[in-house]
């Protein structure tokens, strides 16, 4: 079925800027960046503009394209209940000059639309677009593959519990880990979870990734609060403090609910 007449709830809650159709300017293609040379242009790009070594920036690439692959393919699953599907070339990213990212691209035309949840055929075509992004960062940073996936699994993980807050259809009890299980994960390492308390209402719990997103080995200023290099307590506080700053759509967003603010 031809995407072209469909609005779909889940692009209208993506905080990036979605581009169906033609391809803007500064478009790079999830296929595209798979390549060797790609990565090898863009790299020492991000490099300069976030001050960061090579691992950084291919790993930030690799969340870019994950980015993409969440709001424009696991969005509509979660959010409307259709599985959407489409080729590595006609799914991308927007990059400005400085290699920010501006925007995601999907080529309306070239998708399917599957009326219904059909969480294998999604994990397959995740698997399709995503691995060969796996390879291209070994390549240009000589990380292991093995925590270049468990980065790539923890991202995807955390924009499912995101979609899952967002007031979802009516999915199967797991779904998440179902669909991470369709691309290949089939990491053992046990996922952990901690509690915040950012405001006055009930607590919050929220995911420890099993991996730094940028697999470094220590926790730094350009940490997420989640990282699982801080200390518990550090996390914590870096956790509420973070969704202290967001605004009421941002919280409702992480945290699945209204902030509370109890009367003086």
């Amino acid at each position: 079925m031809n995407m072209a007449p469909y609005e779909l709830k889940g692009w209208e809650q993506s905080y990036l800027p979605i581009t169906a159709g033609d391809a803007p300017d500064g478009t790079v293609s999830l296929l595209g960046l798979s390549a060797p040379d790609k990565m090898a242009q863009l790299v020492p790009i991000l490099a300069s503009t976030y001050d960061a070594d090579t691992r950084y920036s291919a790993l930030t690439l690799l969340h870019f394209a994950i980015a993409a692959a969440a709001n424009l393919l696991i969005a509509p699953l979660a959010l409307d209940g259709v599985t959407l599907t489409v080729k590595a070339d006609h799914l991308g990213i927007v990059l400005a000059k400085d290699g920010s990212l501006t925007g995601i691209w999907i080529g309306r035309e070239q998708g399917s639309i599957h009326p219904g949840i059909d969480i294998q055929r999604l994990g397959e075509c995740l698997a399709e677009i995503l691995n060969p992004l796996v390879d291209a960062v070994n390549v240009s940073c000589g990380v292991g593959k093995p925590g270049i996936r468990l980065v790539m699994f923890d991202a995807l993980a955390r924009a499912c519990r995101r979609m899952e807050r967002s007031q979802p259809v009516k999915t199967t009890s797991g779904w998440e880990d179902e669909l991470l299980a369709a691309m290949g994960d089939v990491q053992k390492k046990a996922k952990r979870s901690y509690t915040v308390r950012p405001d006055d209402g009930p607590p919050i719990e929220m995911l420890i990734p099993r991996v730094c997103c940028v697999l470094a080995r220590h926790s730094n200023c350009h940490s997420c609060p989640s990282c699982p290099q801080h200390s518990d307590e550090d996390r914590r506080k870096y956790t509420e403090e973070w969704l202290r700053s967001l605004d009421d759509d941002g919280f409702r967003e992480e945290t699945g609910r209204r902030r509370v603010v109890s009367a003086a």
